[in-house]
């Protein structure tokens, strides 16, 4: 089996290290103009993507920028195609729909294969009330990318987390902040989203490319429960809290543990579980994965559209 891959860089590579390990896959076809580094086995470098000739499938992992662009060069090939979120930039969606239709194609949205927030959405199913508050932490310092702003970056991870989770249906109350901080940048590079899905959760989700170190947590606040997951230290935390917890001060640490649990969980490959299902090529994985692509990228343009 023949693979062909677009761009080579921090995720291209990790796609191609997955791609070496599939017995099935006898040559890898790498195109990045940019990107010079050798791969080795199963590896093939290509400088122009003319005369491709029995590709199986297509891995499309360059710069946000580029994916409308190599989606429609590549349409001709007529084989599936994955795609690293988020699958367009903002508001090429709306205008490409026809395209889109006629593309058989898979976004990359590998938290949904990760064994760390199957666990959580588990948790949640057991509560019987409505979380009063989700919140993300998603920061690193750099890198800075000028393809797209760290709304697409970063947040497309949580709010397809957050419609995962939750199933959100309806979302008012928006509000925005957005600063680029970097001077070379030219996008913004720290956003902080606010508001309430589903009538009545409040979400509080804050990511950046300027922040001293690297931070990955979802907090899940429920009226008797808090879920905390630190992807970091790869662990998930619950802890039971009295009646009295959202009524006296937090600093009373009678009011705050009744119980806590850890969970260690020995996660799998998540990318490597969605790069296989990619390579089944079944009909219902696609339905599903544009279902969440497509809404995962009209929250992320509500959310960049609101001034």
């Amino acid at each position: 089996m023949k693979i062909l891959i677009i761009g080579a860089g921090y995720w291209g590579r990790k796609i191609i290290n997955v791609l070496q390990k599939i017995k099935t896959i006898k040559y890898i076809y790498i195109y990045d103009p940019f990107e010079k580094k050798q791969f080795g086995e199963k590896t093939i470098r290509i400088q122009k993507l003319d005369n491709l000739i029995n590709i199986k499938f297509i891995f499309i992992a360059a710069p946000l920028k580029y994916h409308l662009y190599y989606l429609k060069k590549l349409i001709k090939l007529e084989v599936p195609i994955f795609v690293e979120k988020p699958l367009l930039n903002k508001g090429e969606i709306i205008k490409n729909k026809k395209l889109l239709n006629s593309i058989r194609v898979f976004t990359g949205y590998v938290y949904l294969y990760n064994k760390f927030i199957k666990q959580i959405k588990k948790i949640i199913k057991k509560e019987r009330s409505r979380p009063l508050l989700v919140s993300f932490e998603r920061k690193n310092l750099g890198p800075v990318r000028n393809d797209t702003n760290v709304l697409y970056d970063l947040a497309s991870h949580d709010l397809c987390i957050l419609n995962y989770l939750f199933n959100i249906k309806k979302i008012n109350q928006l509000k925005v902040l957005k600063k680029k901080i970097f001077k070379f940048s030219k996008n913004d590079d720290i956003f902080h989203i606010l508001m309430k899905i589903n009538k009545k959760t409040l979400v509080n989700i804050n990511v950046s490319w300027f922040n001293a170190i690297k931070e990955r947590k979802i907090t899940i606040f429920f009226k008797n429960k808090i879920i905390h997951y630190d992807e970091i230290t790869s662990i998930i935390t619950e802890k039971k809290v009295t009646k009295n917890f959202y009524k006296k001060e937090i600093y009373n640490v009678d009011n705050i543990k009744i119980n806590e649990k850890s969970f260690l969980i020995k996660n799998n490959n998540p990318l490597r579980e969605e790069i296989l299902i990619f390579l089944k090529n079944k009909d219902y994985d696609f339905k599903k994965n544009k279902i969440v692509s497509l809404k995962t990228q009209k929250l992320l343009d509500i959310v960049s559209y609101k001034k």
